[in-house]
C-alpha cells in the first residue's frame, strides 16, 4: 500500500472568484487566494461548455466544501491552500475549509469526472 502524500498547507482568504468563458468557448473557474504577502490562483481547469454538468460539478463540490450556497459567497471566506511539496513554487492542488473541515482536491475531482465520462455523465446514460 502506498503512503498517503503529506500535503503542505497555507492559510489565506478568497479574494476573487472568476467563472468565465475562454476565447475558444470553454469555461474555466479561477479562485484567487490572498496570503500574507502574495496572491495565487487555484483552478483554471477546462470545464467544458457553459452550463455543462462538468461545470456544475466543480462549482457544487467547491460550494459544499466551503459551506456556502452561492459562488458569490466564496469571496472573503477563509481557506487553506494545499500543496504537494512546497509553497510558492507549486500549483495549488486543493483547498480545505477551516470552517467545515472538508477538502476539495483537483486530482480527486478529475478522477470523478473520468469515471462519470466513462459511464455517460452524471445520470449514467451514454
Amino acid at each position: 500500500m502506498l503512503e498517503p502524500a503529506i500535503m503542505k498547507e497555507a492559510p489565506g482568504i478568497i479574494e476573487r472568484v472568476n467563472l468565465g468563458t475562454e476565447d475558444h468557448g470553454i469555461n474555466t473557474l479561477m479562485i484567487n487566494i490572498r496570503f500574507d504577502s502574495f496572491c495565487q490562483g487555484f483552478g483554471g481547469n477546462a470545464l467544458g461548455q457553459p452550463g455543462s454538468w462538468v461545470e456544475k460539478s466543480i462549482i457544487n463540490d467547491i460550494l459544499d466544501v466551503m459551506g456556502v450556497k452561492d459562488i458569490e459567497q466564496l469571496k472573503g471566506q477563509p481557506v487553506i491552500a494545499l500543496y504537494k511539496n512546497s509553497f510558492w513554487t507549486e500549483r495549488i492542488t486543493g483547498i480545505k475549509s477551516p470552517v467545515t473541515g472538508k477538502t476539495f482536491s483537483l486530482q480527486d475531482w478529475q478522477n470523478k469526472i473520468e469515471v462519470l465520462n466513462r459511464i455517460g455523465g452524471t445520470d449514467g446514460r451514454k
